[in-house]
């Protein structure tokens, strides 16, 4: 199972889901600041982040930047704030998913069970996948691009492997959104759009004149690049 940190303002309801993804054979470790998420995803060697929105030093928003500034750990929102701009805007500050105060345990331990197998997923086929200005080491997590590593969180690599491997091929909304969330946890299809924009970003990519992540409108993404061969120094 998983060594979790659990963050929320609410002391009864840390320990509630401390004692309840105990049950399902975790370690969890909690707190209460945006402070002590920060501290603690530093100092403790944490494999998932569950965190609340409303905490009382910052908005956890920025905690959500912070950490996945310094790392790939998966982070799991929290929260009683159902509005669809706060639940893109934590997408947007890294956040891999995001989940609505009330809910099922049952449900939440699920989607604990997905973010690490995601972050622990074995990789498939080649190892490193090579474009001349693009490289992804999807055995060892590292995205280069000009010599400069990029950091992508479990969900947005993923997704960047699965439209990687299928190079100038279409891969539609839906193949994406099953791939990257089998079990249904993601809530809406949005959420697909907001990790390709997050993708992008990352890579320094125009949507509008793409050099990396085509839009095909109402049908899915293309990815431009060619795979590179590297010459073979021997010949």
């Amino acid at each position: 199972m998983g060594d979790l940190l659990v963050i929320d303002d609410e002391p009864d309801v840390a320990l509630l889901l401390k004692a309840s993804l105990e049950a399902f054979g975790h370690d969890v470790a909690i707190g209460h600041t945006a402070g002590e998420a920060i501290d603690l995803t530093q100092s403790r060697d944490c494999d998932l982040l569950l965190i609340d929105l409303g905490l009382p030093d910052a908005d956890g928003k920025d905690a959500v930047r912070a950490v996945r500034a310094a790392g790939a750990i998966p982070i799991i929102v929290v929260t009683s704030r159902h509005a669809i701009h706060e639940r893109v805007a934590a997408l947007d500050a890294g956040a891999d998913d995001y989940i609505t105060k009330p809910f099922s345990v049952d449900e939440l331990a699920a989607r604990v069970r997905a973010q690490l197998r995601r972050a622990h997923a074995r990789p498939e086929s080649a190892q490193v996948l090579s474009f001349e200005e693009v490289e992804i080491d999807v055995a060892g997590r590292r995205v280069m691009r000009a010599g400069e590593c990029i950091h992508f969180t479990p969900t947005e690599l993923q997704m960047l492997v699965l439209l990687a491997r299928r190079a100038n091929q279409l891969v539609t909304h839906n193949e994406l959104y099953r791939e990257v969330w089998p079990d249904g946890s993601a809530e809406s299809g949005h959420y697909v759009r907001v990790y390709i924009q997050q993708i992008r970003s990352k890579l320094g990519d125009d949507a509008t004149n793409p050099t990396f992540i085509a839009t095909e409108l109402s049908h899915g993404y293309r990815w431009l690049p060619v795979p590179f061969v590297r010459a073979d120094p021997s010949s």
